[in-house]
């Protein structure tokens, strides 16, 4: 209900020698009297805080664990002290709110073990790497961090967990989308964006397909299960900025999803697992707007692979 009056914030807290680039509300801890949030800062430091009680705690003081930027932050699923936090030098950090923070060393034994890891770039044999530098099995969980990983050498934009928790997919400035077994720490796959960097990603709500989308322009389908690419979707004329499913108008069929960009649009896609199945057959993808998704089948930017038609007034 919209009104005049004027709405208080609960709180408010100036930085002024820092500025937050991202934050996250536990979902498991949040009611009317406590709200756990963590704020990522380009410092590197990061901030438990609850509003409430006013009380906070600051973690990786002055980069004492990563001396990078954090660029995405998130709690880890059904947990009320464990979160992941993406720093802009390719590292992925978990910490524990209620630990105090020691200053970090590589643990030479993970690095040597378990440290390189070979993977799928997309669909074919390459040797990438995900650099254990310290397990979540490590015996040392007395302080922070919990465990450190090493996913590559660029800024990491985005990242998001599946919907069970067991997969984070992470979206580089070097173009890729990584797929982590989270519970095993074990590279899954690498996938690569048509050209330039993947600024976001995000999961369906039943885990079977990601979605990224970047500095090329599109919007591009994954399969999970598949370990493919099953199509790219074209219609944003700037780079695209975030992308999220509709979880009301999602089933076992058939998607809506929807997407923003740079060029000041937001577009509503929809998809039908038929669609999908049948790469080198007449197509049909229900969009928003006068769109074009190409599905892959022949090499891109051809279009022999089906017959497109737009729907323009999709509701």
């Amino acid at each position: 209900m919209l009104t005049n009056e004027k709405v208080e914030p609960l709180t408010k807290i100036l930085f002024t020698k820092a500025h937050a680039l991202c934050h996250d509300v536990n979902g498991i801890t949040k009611s009317t009297t406590h709200l756990d949030v963590v704020l990522g800062f380009n410092t590197s430091d990061i901030i438990w805080y609850e509003p409430v009680s006013q009380k906070y705690a600051r973690l990786n003081k002055n980069g004492i664990i990563c001396p990078s930027a954090v660029s995405s932050i998130y709690w880890l699923r059904n947990s009320e002290n464990l979160f992941i936090a993406a720093h802009m030098d390719g590292t992925l950090v978990v910490y524990d709110k209620e630990k105090e923070d020691a200053p970090f060393v590589p643990e030479e034994q993970a690095a040597a073990e378990d440290g390189h890891v070979k993977g799928k770039v997309d669909g074919e044999a390459h040797a990438v790497s995900l650099q254990i530098k310290k397990s979540v099995q490590s015996r040392n969980q007395k302080t922070n961090p919990v465990a450190v990983w090493k996913v590559g050498q660029q800024k990491i934009n985005r990242m998001a967990f599946s919907p069970d928790g067991t997969h984070l997919a992470v979206v580089s400035e070097d173009g890729t989308l990584k797929i982590i077994d989270f519970t095993k720490e074990r590279l899954v796959a690498v996938f690569r964006s048509y050209y330039g960097a993947l600024t976001t990603v995000t999961w369906s709500p039943d885990g079977r397909y990601i979605l990224t989308g970047g500095q090329d322009d599109l919007v591009s389908i994954w399969s999970f299960a598949d370990g493919a690419l099953v199509a790219r979707c074209q219609g944003h004329t700037s780079w695209v900025t975030d992308v999220k499913f509709d979880p009301w108008r999602c089933d076992e069929r058939d998607y809506r999803f929807g997407s923003v960009g740079e060029d000041g649009r937001l577009l509503l896609w929809d998809f039908s697992v038929g669609m999908l199945g049948r790469p080198k057959a007449v197509c049909t993808l229900r969009l928003s707007s006068r769109l074009l998704c190409k599905i892959p089948g022949s090499c891109w930017p051809t279009v022999h692979t089906g017959v497109i038609e737009a729907w323009p007034n999709a509701h």
